[in-house]
């Protein structure tokens, strides 16, 4: 077996994971008593983001080996990222007990505090796997660790740690992801030499492959584009269409994906809507739900950082299991034979996962913008939830996508055609759901604007708070709120209108406008 192991191994190091995947199914089936051949399959599903089936290997292995410490550690890798929390902490202590100076367990256990908002020990738990990483001289990609160790010092306000951390790792060997997180940060100290070394240095740097390109490349270009806005705006955006055309080249997207999955969603729930009677037998625990949405980067972290800044409210910050159940449920919903008890364990699912981390708090916050293409079914399974949406003039919504390196998601933020596509989907779909929700629920919903929250903060908290019903005496400092988010540093700054009316990438307005009008147009038809 080792032989077949050894083979594996090298296909994941080369980012070759379907191949990886298809050994590590011949070595299941060679060899079906034995936990390896689970770990190894359960490592290469972990790899290609399938992480049910990931789980499914992993719980498999150990039924066989339950002292494995890969087993048990990878295990809790795969439930952080199934947002099954309550599971993790079992999997992680198992881990540690096995091997105690191991360091890998404690990325983990930082990730579930960050989960939690206890920002100081998730500070402390990254802190002590980077020491046994360095004492014990084992080999591992620094990257990720490097990164939740600095979210975490910036979600502690501690910038003076962020600083000396990022100088003396940069000097070691040069982490593009560090370089983009603190390009983004105001306090950066970077300065023009060095920027130019990284010009110089990195820009011309011979990648293995396709994986190393896109997620170093864009690294590079994105965080150059961010530290020249201000001082040389032609060659920033240079920058940032260097950037979006590495990371387009390695997606693999269909945008008409998502627009099946809307029209679905809106038939989906008109016939719930119709069928409201047999929802009835769900159990409703939803209230002090709150749901934000919206398009990416049109405000959702503004709003969540105003009301979760309050005594009673926990923010949960981007939740991603609702929204992959709602779109597996409508992706497979069949309408001869509704599935209520989907439902059912959809929501008896999401209600263990805000209770875990909530805990004693009144309310819970679930901020992932794209469940606004649910917001009819999520109005119907969480009947006393409040739904906010937020929407953003297009344009300058479509300038702040294209500004923000997104990789394994948003996918169609790297060009602004495919921008203008989606942004005049969710205009088609807000529209959708204010036309047909029933007067009683929309009552559940309410709908704003970027440029109103901006403009007028001070009367947006106090109505959005009423709205909720949360105590506005109970709000806290706003600027002290950290979203683990792309606005992380946005978010904590002075409320300013300086984000309206954009003049970058002047040139592609016109062409923008006209896609966007044009899909408007494809929607006539369709609802």
């Amino acid at each position: 077996m080792n032989k077949e192991v050894e083979i594996i191994k090298k296909f994941l190091e080369k980012n070759e994971y379907k191949i990886a995947e298809e050994h590590s199914l011949g070595l299941i089936k060679k060899f079906p008593n034995h936990y390896i051949p689970y770990l190894m399959y359960g490592i290469c599903c972990l790899s290609l983001f399938k992480y049910l089936e990931a789980k499914h290997s992993f719980l498999k292995g150990i039924e066989i080996n339950s002292n494995d410490f890969a087993l048990n550690n990878n295990l809790a890798v795969v439930l952080n990222h199934l947002e099954e929390y309550h599971e993790v902490d079992y999997y992680l202590s198992k881990a540690k007990s096995i091997a105690p100076e191991d360091p890998y367990p404690l990325i983990q256990e930082g990730l579930l505090f960050m989960k939690k908002r206890d920002f100081l020990r998730a500070q402390h738990s990254f802190e002590k796997a980077i020491m046994l990483f360095n004492q014990k001289k084992i080999p591992f990609d620094t990257a990720p660790l490097n990164t939740y160790y600095s979210e975490s010092l910036i979600a502690n306000l501690d910038y003076e740690k962020l600083e000396e951390f990022y100088r003396e790792t940069q000097k070691k060997e040069f982490d593009p992801e560090l370089f983009y997180l603190m390009s983004g940060n105001n306090r950066s100290d970077l300065d023009g030499n060095a920027l130019k070394e990284v010009e110089d240095k990195y820009l011309k740097k011979n990648f293995i492959n396709l994986y190393q390109k896109t997620f170093y490349g864009s690294g590079v270009y994105f965080g150059l584009a961010r530290l020249l806005e201000k001082k040389d705006k032609i060659k920033s955006e240079f920058y940032y269409h260097k950037g979006n055309s590495i990371i387009k080249n390695f997606q693999r997207f269909n945008l008409f994906t998502i627009q099946k999955t809307m029209k679905k969603s809106m038939d989906v729930f008109l016939e719930l809507k119709k069928n409201i009677s047999k929802l009835s037998h769900i159990e409703n625990k939803s209230s002090g739900l709150i749901f934000i949405t919206g398009m990416p980067r049109s405000g959702t972290t503004l709003v969540e950082s105003i009301v979760a800044s309050n005594e009673d409210v926990f923010s949960g910050g981007e939740m991603n299991t609702l929204y992959d159940r709602l779109t597996s449920y409508v992706t497979n919903y069949d309408f001869s034979d509704m599935d209520y008890k989907g439902l059912e364990e959809i929501t008896n699912e999401y209600y263990k996962k805000a209770s875990y981390l909530k805990k004693d708090k009144i309310f819970f916050i679930d901020k992932l913008p794209e469940n606004f293409i649910f917001i009819g079914i999520i109005n119907l399974i969480f009947p006393k939830a409040k739904i906010i949406h937020i929407s953003r003039d297009p344009w300058d919504n479509a300038i702040s996508l294209y500004k923000q390196r997104y990789i394994r998601n948003v996918h169609y933020s790297s060009e602004f055609f495919s921008i203008a596509v989606q942004l005049a989907n969710h205009q088609k779909m807000l529209e959708f759901w204010q036309k047909n929700i029933s007067q009683d629920q929309i009552k559940k919903i309410y709908f704003t604007q970027y440029e109103e929250v901006v403009q007028n903060q001070s009367t947006f908290q106090k109505s959005i708070l009423e709205f909720c019903q949360i105590d506005i005496q109970k709000s806290l400092d706003r600027e002290k709120f950290f979203s683990n988010t792309a606005s992380m540093n946005q978010v904590r700054s002075n409320i300013s209108a300086k984000s309206l009316k954009k003049d970058d990438f002047i040139d592609y307005q016109g062409q923008f406008i006209s896609d966007f009008q044009d899909q408007l147009s494809y929607w006539k038809n369709k609802i």
